[in-house]
């Protein structure tokens, strides 16, 4: 369970960031993005 959370935060994390980078997400919306793909991708699996 903790691999897995740990692995959905680095997933989110990396999308997140490229978004920012990007310009498609500005701050704010880089940190949700990464709270919400963290608790998607660790906490709901990936089926």
């Amino acid at each position: 369970m903790l691999l897995q959370l740990l692995l959905g935060f680095l997933f989110a994390a990396l999308i997140a960031f490229a978004a920012y980078r990007a310009h498609n997400l500005s701050k704010s919306g880089a940190w949700g993005a990464l709270l919400e793909g963290t608790i998607i991708f660790g906490l709901g699996g990936w089926k």
